[in-house]
């Protein structure tokens, strides 16, 4: 469907592509300890917000505090990822709408980090039913499942600055060639970047 699409695949970089079919085991372990570290710190430093805003959905939501998505993994295992229930409808009650404008309902998602589920920075995370269609579809989906989904990455990133991507195709030529040149210094970047455009976010 590449061709199909008007889309080229991914270049390979030819040093990863002779690092083996995975990525170095020196660059899992230390994305795992900085996975770790870093999941944790956030955790720690988010817990009276993240409490708070659970004591607002028993208090003001529909019975449930929680929402586990059935979400695609590293090799095509399903985790359930984890969200703050603030209402699924478009109009919930105003304290809930506000915590899921502020996007609060996802900082649960580093509990799915420390889990090992996913990692911080990593390709955009599909929900199951998504995943298996592209597993049918797209020929090169299977290069995608090489790595953890993450909570940061080139995906994650235009979306938050807003920039338009027209299709799934467009999304996951990203992604697969984020997995095939994959590299600590780069993902450190893709973390600052994010950083100063949730800092823009904050001062607009």
């Amino acid at each position: 469907m590449w061709g199909s699409r008007g889309l080229a695949a991914p270049q390979r970089d030819d040093a990863h592509q002779a690092s083996g079919s995975d990525t170095p085991v020196r660059r899992r372990i230390t994305a795992r300890v900085m996975d770790l570290v870093v999941s944790t710190l956030l955790l720690a430093f988010h817990l009276p917000v993240m409490g708070g805003a659970v004591l607002l959905v028993a208090l003001f939501g529909q019975g449930q505090l929680f929402r586990r998505i059935p979400t695609t993994g590293r090799n095509g295992q399903v985790f359930d990822l984890l969200h703050l229930d603030c209402g699924a409808d478009e109009h919930p009650p105003a304290v809930l709408g506000t915590l899921r404008r502020a996007r609060i309902d996802e900082l649960f998602v580093l509990v799915n980090i420390v889990r090992g589920d996913m990692a911080l920075v990593g390709p955009v995370a599909d929900p199951v039913h998504l995943g298996r269609h592209l597993k049918l579809t797209e020929p090169h989906y299977a290069e995608k499942l090489r790595v953890r989904p993450g909570l940061v990455g080139p995906v994650q990133l235009l979306t938050l600055r807003g920039t338009p991507l027209p299709s799934i195709q467009d999304r996951l030529t990203l992604d697969i060639g984020y997995v095939r040149s994959c590299r600590l210094s780069g993902d450190i970047r893709l973390l600052g970047e994010t950083m100063k455009e949730l800092s823009r976010g904050k001062r607009g």
